[in-house]
């Protein structure tokens, strides 16, 4: 399965596709009606994406900047395998340190996006887990290409730090944004030579999960990232528990199921408990903290999300909920007194008796 990967992406490379893809199916709109999901649709530079029609997108005037794979909230866009080769080329990268920039900056760098804001937060972690990463943002405020996403760039930046803790954080990711040098690096002409002609099929190879499930889609620096933490120990940090955000279940909570249906990650799982009542199973690696679930639950038992520090990120984060049972199928139903019957039971009851 892995050398149906690298193939692929191989091929794909060859073709030099353009352009990032989206994967409609996932995307928070087709999910639900409620709220209006357009934060691709404000991230496009050249106003080529409508939120309301994904498939109509007229590609040809598409820039290849990727600023819509790092703004969308579901991971429903896929990074353009240019992008994605810039970014996990790095790995091969010697030296003490990754340099991060974007096109306006003249200087040296292992990592050249369009935008800064073109790094999705996982990615920007990745790297930060290998060594420090420098993020030139010396012209953000004069860009002349008029690109620079502040508010995208600041909240990667946040994610970031959930994600590694403030110590690990302020070691790993630093921030030059005030005409300070850049760390030169010295190549040999073979280092050189290496460097302008990278493989990138041992690069993906040494990154990816060995899982059949796995697929290159818009989830794939997340999947990347939850890889990395399974070899932690090879890493030359200390630190173990990392930053993963989960919904918080309140108290109106009952496993009616709404959230674990439309759920674009299948992150949530209800399961059984004792005398009936129910589990929330969060498994936080894949939420990307959408707030689909949120949108939708009729019952406003998810309370928004919290940050969790865990050692094992492939162990679900489990909240015991209160559940009544019907009385006729077992589904959970609202704990209440009196007759406890689930919608499907309660229509068909009354059916039989007339609508009485």
């Amino acid at each position: 399965m892995l050398d149906d990967l690298l193939t692929q992406y191989v091929f794909n490379k060859l073709i030099d596709e353009n352009h990032p893809t989206i994967e409609y199916e996932r995307c928070i709109n087709e999910k639900q009606r409620k709220k209006l999901c357009t934060a691709c649709e404000e991230a496009c530079q050249r106003g080529i994406i409508k939120s309301v029609n994904l498939k109509k997108i007229d590609w040809y005037k598409c820039i290849n900047c990727n600023i819509c794979v790092s703004s969308c909230p579901s991971r429903t866009i896929r990074s353009s395998y240019g992008a994605m080769n810039k970014i996990l080329s790095a790995y091969e990268i010697k030296g003490e340190e990754i340099i991060l920039n974007c096109n306006q900056e003249q200087t040296y760098s292992d990592v050249k996006l369009y935008c800064i804001a073109a790094c999705p937060w996982e990615a920007l972690a990745c790297l930060a887990l290998e060594k420090p990463v420098i993020i030139v943002r010396r012209n953000c405020d004069n860009c002349k290409e008029q690109c620079t996403n502040e508010g995208l760039i600041e909240l990667n930046l946040k994610r970031v730090k959930e994600f590694l803790g403030e110590e690990l954080y302020n070691k790993r990711i630093i921030i030059n944004d005030n005409m300070l040098p850049i760390p030169e690096k010295h190549f040999s002409r073979r280092e050189m030579f290496a460097f302008m002609f990278k493989k990138s099929r041992s690069a993906i190879s040494t990154m990816l999960p060995e899982d059949t499930s796995i697929k290159l889609d818009g989830m794939v620096y997340r999947k990347l990232l939850a890889n990395r933490l399974k070899n932690v120990e090879y890493l030359n940090i200390k630190q173990r528990k990392f930053g993963w955000r989960t919904p918080i279940f309140g108290s109106r909570c009952w496993g009616c199921g709404i959230c674990e249906r439309v759920c674009p990650q299948k992150a949530i799982h209800i399961s059984k408990g004792e005398k009936g009542n129910g589990i929330m199973n969060h498994t936080a690696w894949k939420c990307d903290g959408c707030g689909v679930c949120e949108t939708v639950c009729m019952d406003k038992a998810i309370e928004g999300m919290k940050v969790v520090y865990v050692d094992n990120v492939f162990m679900p984060i489990r909240t015991k909920i209160k559940s009544g049972i019907c009385k006729q199928c077992g589904a959970p139903v609202k704990p209440k007194d009196g007759e406890e019957l689930c919608m499907t039971c309660y229509h068909k009851k009354n059916s039989v008796n007339g609508g009485k």
